[in-house]
C-alpha cells in the first residue's frame, strides 16, 4: 500500500511541477561557440554546438534559445527551431559589440525541456586604433594601442638595421611589457 501512495505521489508531482518531470527529458552538455567562447569575434553571427544527454538515437523535437544583452535583458526569443536540432549554426547578435549570453535548451519528443544551458558570446567589430612605435633599443619595440590586449597573442615584427635587408622577427605580444 505504501509503494502504490509513493508511485501515486511521484506521478501527482510530475504532473504539478513540470520542471521537475523535464529532469529526465534531454539536456545539452558542454556547449561550444566556434572560435572560443572566450575570444572576441568581429562577425555577429556565431554557431553553437553541444552535445546531447541522453545520446542519440534519441533526438530533440526541438532547439530552443534566448538571447540576453550584458545587462541581462532579453535581446531575442525563445526561439523554437524544429528543422536543425543538433546545433545552432546561426545565430547573429544585434550589430552593437558587446558580451551576450545565450540560454539554450532542447524539447523531446512529448515536448518536455530539459534544463538550460549557457554560454557567452563576444562580439567587437570595431578596429583597434593604430599603435604607435617605439624602439628606443633595436632589440626591443614598444607598441603603445591605448587599447588592451583581447585576442591577439603573438605576431611578427619587422626589422630594418640601417640600409639593409629588412627580416621578420617572432614576437610574443603582452600588455606592458618592460623595454
Amino acid at each position: 500500500m505504501s509503494r502504490l501512495l509513493g508511485v501515486l505521489l511521484a506521478l501527482v508531482c510530475a504532473c504539478a511541477f513540470p520542471t521537475l518531470a523535464a529532469a529526465d527529458g534531454l539536456h545539452i552538455t558542454n556547449l561550444q561557440v566556434e572560435g572560443g567562447e572566450e575570444s572576441w569575434h568581429s562577425d555577429n553571427a556565431f554557431a553553437l554546438s553541444w552535445d546531447q544527454v541522453p545520446a542519440p538515437p534519441t533526438y530533440p523535437q526541438a532547439v530552443l534559445y534566448r538571447l540576453y544583452d550584458s545587462e541581462g535583458n532579453l535581446v531575442a526569443g525563445p526561439v523554437r527551431n524544429t528543422q536543425a536540432v543538433l546545433a545552432i549554426d546561426l545565430l547573429e547578435v544585434p550589430p552593437t559589440p558587446g558580451a551576450y549570453t545565450v540560454e539554450a535548451w532542447l524539447e523531446d519528443e512529448e515536448g518536455r525541456w530539459g534544463p538550460p544551458a549557457y554560454a557567452t558570446l563576444r562580439f567587437d567589430d570595431v578596429p583597434p586604433s593604430s599603435p604607435g612605435l617605439d624602439a628606443p633599443d633595436p632589440g626591443h619595440v614598444r607598441v603603445r594601442s591605448g587599447q588592451p590586449v583581447t585576442g591577439v597573442r603573438q605576431g611578427e615584427h619587422a626589422m630594418q638595421p640601417g640600409h639593409g635587408q629588412a627580416y621578420l622577427r617572432p614576437a610574443q605580444i603582452r600588455p606592458e611589457m618592460p623595454c
